[in-house]
């Protein structure tokens, strides 16, 4: 199976511009957001690539072409995980058991799903980990038939060229709720938190972007900048340092003028224990 870099998969290079070493980055700013129509509700014969992107889906079921329940998948469904994306001039899907992840390019065509050569990180797994990997990369790749069941929890379900059925459930994602498509930009925070600008006693995220060509090769770093906001979906560690990539939106909250970014975790890009001790890390 090809190896690859966790960059590499689904990767979105894009550039944020953030305030000098001693200012603070705000959460809002002015931009303009990209409309994006929504699935429709209703009972579809074929399914669109919005029915698949817009939502997380996790494994509930999975059985082989006898009906019987695949105990290296089936054990730990909980943690089975797949999605859908799209840039220019792509469709990628991405998934994975809790360890590595892998994807592909994938097209649709009335309701068949066909991904292409499957890549994955290179990190360690423990054996069984690594055994239900190497299976899902195997009833992945190739063509599969769908069909999907739309509610407030979708279903997909999923039908291997050798008869394997994988359930899927869906979870909302914030393309949908935001109801537009996202920037996406990378952060390197600092596991130190230094206190907020405001003078409380609040601390917040020292943050300062990093920038990658379209060929997902790091060129540079912008300057440090305190973050007065959260990031969905992103729990800190005072004790490693991290590249994060984000997906940036655009919301008009009520009694705020001008526009407001919203920030969710995409996926950890690079993660280091700090070398530096906690409390003494320089401050912008």
């Amino acid at each position: 199976m090809l190896k690859t870099s966790a960059l590499s998969l689904g990767l979105l290079s894009s550039t944020l511009l953030l305030t000098s070493c001693q200012g603070t980055l705000l959460a809002g700013q002015d931009s303009k957001d990209t409309a994006v129509v929504m699935p429709d509700t209703t009972a579809v014969a074929t399914l669109k690539h919005t029915d698949l992107s817009y939502y997380h889906w996790q494994l509930i079921s999975v059985k082989d072409g006898s009906g019987h329940p695949v105990t290296v998948l089936d054990d730990i469904k909980q943690q089975v995980a797949l999605d859908f994306g799209q840039s220019p001039g792509d469709s990628w899907v991405s998934f994975g058991v809790g360890c590595n992840r892998m994807g592909g390019s994938y097209s649709l065509n009335s309701n068949v799903l066909v991904v292409t050569t499957v890549a994955s990180t290179e990190m360690m797994c423990e054996p069984k980990i690594n055994d239900a990997e190497r299976l899902l990369a195997q009833l992945m790749q190739g063509s599969s038939q769908l069909s999907y069941k739309k509610d407030a929890a979708p279903l997909l379900t999923q039908t291997t060229a050798n008869g394997y059925s994988l359930v899927w459930q869906g979870a909302q994602t914030a393309e949908a709720r935001y109801k537009q498509h996202p920037d996406i930009v990378f952060w390197r925070v600092d596991h130190h938190k230094p206190p907020c600008p405001d003078g409380s006693t609040k601390t917040c995220l020292k943050v300062r972007p990093v920038i990658y060509d379209d060929k997902g090769i790091k060129s540079g770093e912008g300057p440090w900048s305190l973050f007065v906001g959260d990031i969905e979906g992103y729990t800190h560690d005072s004790t490693v340092n991290t590249v994060l990539r984000l997906k940036r939106f655009v919301v008009d909250p009520v009694n705020v003028k001008g526009k407001q970014f919203v920030y969710v975790l995409d996926a950890v890009v690079e993660s280091a224990i700090a070398d530096t001790p906690y409390g003494i890390a320089d401050t912008p």
